[in-house]
């Protein structure tokens, strides 16, 4: 056992009340360094996490709030927060039994949609006032547009010296948002629809902001347990639907995707509700959310987060990685 890994051992035996545990580490994510921690007849889950990055959000603070409130809430379907370090940036939740999705199905599909209309129940508890937005949250056509062109810039300005990278970002992807951006003004134009103003809260929902079964256990009888929260609060549940359609980690069939519109659409867009525009604003944003993936996708040619993916255990090759992502990129800018 290394030294880091003495010391979470060390941590995680404190926090339980124990005199020592094993640490098992697990596929560790893209940004959290994940551990089963067993000692006894007792199993739990330790996350490490980053250090707080540019953005300012404390992924370990959000999580925990985010499963608090839903706990409190009485829902079932995540992990518990067991006991949480601020000083050593980690939290222990409850074990959750099961494996990944491997095949999904209509089931799956409803089990998701339905969490989702679960979180959109609990908007008027007096707890959810206290949470902040989602991580990147589209609060407005313009935030959604911002955060394109400024992805786009960013990659351009900081992203590796790479000969097709910078090709696809001048030559395929610019002139792709600019027609993109104009032909969602114009939607909103002619609709009367104002692209810069705030969506009113009460057309807010509650959003775990990186969620799929990318994020979930299957268990044997069935049912799902939804993880990772670090990204947990008020979002536009337009680009809830739209991310969990798009999303690379799961790439659900065209009929998967229209099921879970569909639900969301009977969730968010009733004709007597505050948003019975829903559906159609989903249409139109839907592309420039597909360029916004396109970008996410390409963040392994910054530099700084490359590091942050080795930190977090990525032990591949950064050439083997680029092509990958670069290939990614040029599927998910179809969706477009």
């Amino acid at each position: 056992m290394d030294e880091r890994a003495r010391q979470l051992s060390a941590i995680a035996a404190r926090l339980l009340e124990l005199p020592a545990v094993e640490l098992t580490a697990l596929n560790s994510g893209a940004n959290a360094a994940v551990f089963k921690v067993t000692a006894d007849d007792q199993t739990a889950v330790l996350k490490a996490y980053p250090e707080i990055t540019g953005d300012g959000r404390d992924r370990r603070r959000t999580e925990w709030q985010a499963l608090q409130f839903l706990v409190d809430a009485g829902v079932t379907a995540v992990p518990h927060p067991l006991a949480t370090d601020e000083a050593s940036n980690l939290s222990l939740l409850t074990w959750c039994a099961g494996g990944p999705v491997t095949v999904v199905t209509d089931d799956h599909i409803d089990r998701a949609a339905d969490f989702i209309a679960r979180l959109a129940d609990l908007r008027a508890r007096p707890a959810a006032v206290a949470l902040s937005a989602a991580s990147e949250a589209c609060l407005s056509a313009a935030a959604l547009a911002d955060q394109i062109t400024n992805r786009h810039e960013r990659l351009r300005r900081e992203g590796v010296n790479h000969a097709d990278f910078h090709h696809f970002l001048s030559d395929r992807l610019a002139p792709e948002i600019e027609r993109a951006l104009a032909a969602a003004e114009r939607a909103y134009d002619s609709r009367k629809w104002s692209f810069t103003a705030p969506l009113p809260p009460p057309t807010r929902s509650l959003s775990p902001s990186d969620f799929g079964f990318h994020n979930a256990l299957l268990e044997a009888d069935g049912r799902l347990t939804f993880v990772d929260f670090e990204y947990f609060g008020w979002d536009d549940p337009v680009k809830i639907a739209a991310d969990f359609m798009l999303h690379p980690g799961m790439g659900l069939s065209a009929d998967h995707g229209r099921r879970f519109a569909d639900r969301l659409t009977a969730v968010f867009g009733k004709a007597d509700g505050p948003d019975p525009h829903f559906g159609v604003r989903m249409a139109i944003l839907r592309p420039l959310y597909a360029l916004r993936w396109t970008l996410i996708i390409l963040n392994e040619f910054l530099p700084d987060r490359w590091r942050r993916r080795r930190n977090a255990g990525v032990r591949e090759a950064h050439a083997t990685v680029l092509a990958r992502q670069l290939g990614k990129a040029q599927a998910m800018l179809a969706k477009a």
